[in-house]
């Protein structure tokens, strides 16, 4: 199944106009539809998938940060999400004591496929490689592990609440910046340490599969210090992926450079040649070496 994150501003984009031209985006098919016989709905935008298909719609919700609330209640959603939530009910997901040997194999059998793909966590860099790459420590709390359709993923065995750190490095989702060997890839990277700092390189990130060369993609917030009022996983104005993508330096130390662009969109097909070409090699400005 493809995995479908869109920005807050493109989100708009499939909300119709009038309501003689209702429509919906369909992500079993990436087409349109206008009729929602059989399927599942979001309410705004108007996203919709077959009911089989009940897995997109959650994924959908997960990675736009999005929540029940927002799905559409005018079909049967409601009771196909509560059949989920019926099923989590019956599979234990905490026992106080035992070990793989001792529990029940049906209990073995009942729990998902285990993967770090489409989960919230937390998370601190601790390392900078480039714009679009970075080093983190991660935290894995293993009680109250879900994964996406909702489902416990771990079965926590022992008393307390145990947890583990993990060091990763992560490639950030959707993002291509200019390599480090560049004046705009240091440029990049020199943004990137900025945006880090603001919250003391605290930072929650939602993990997508691996990459081509196998480096965990992610999609990565700020997280404050401070404690918000607000519901869990509330969506910050924009992903640090966003700011990085978005980010056009006005100016240079050498007004005789004209910058290419620091970073484009990117999802793992053959870079474009105009895009690499633009950018000036470092070894000619060495003024620009970010540390």
């Amino acid at each position: 199944m493809s995995q479908k994150y869109l920005s807050p501003k493109s989100l708009k984009h499939f909300d119709c106009p009038t309501e003689e031209d209702l429509c919906w985006y369909n992500l079993s098919s990436s087409r349109k539809v206008k009729n929602l016989k059989d399927r599942i709905a979001i309410k705004s935008p108007r996203i919709t998938a077959k009911l089989e298909d009940i897995e997109l719609i959650l994924q959908f919700l997960l990675l736009n940060r999005l929540t029940f609330n927002d799905l559409d209640t005018s079909n049967d959603t409601i009771s196909r999400l509560k059949e989920i939530e019926r099923q989590q009910e019956k599979a234990p997901n905490h026992l106080s004591k035992g070990n793989i040997d001792t529990i029940d194999p049906a209990t073995l059998d009942a729990l998902p496929e285990f993967s770090f793909s489409r989960m919230w966590l937390k998370a601190k860099v601790t390392n900078v490689v480039d714009g679009d790459t970075v080093d983190a420590a991660i935290e894995i709390p293993l009680e109250g592990l879900m994964c996406a359709s909702g489902k416990q993923i771990c079965l926590v065995v022992g008393k307390g609440h145990p947890m583990m750190i993990i060091k990763q490095r992560l490639r950030l989702y959707a993002l291509d910046t200019a390599e480090k060997d560049t004046v705009e890839g240091q440029l990049a990277k020199k943004k990137s340490i900025e945006i880090y700092q603001e919250t003391n390189h605290r930072v929650e990130i939602l993990l997508l599969g691996t990459g081509a060369r196998g480096r965990a993609l992610a999609l990565i917030y700020p997280r404050s210090d401070k404690k918000k009022k607000s519901k869990k996983h509330s969506a910050p104005v924009k992903s640090i992926n966003e700011r990085i993508l978005e980010y056009n330096p006005a100016t240079t130390e050498d007004e005789k450079i004209k910058l290419g662009k620091l970073a484009v969109p990117y999802y793992g097909k053959t870079k474009l040649d105009s895009f690499t070409k633009s950018h000036h090699l470092l070894k000619n400005h060495p003024e620009f070496i970010v540390e």
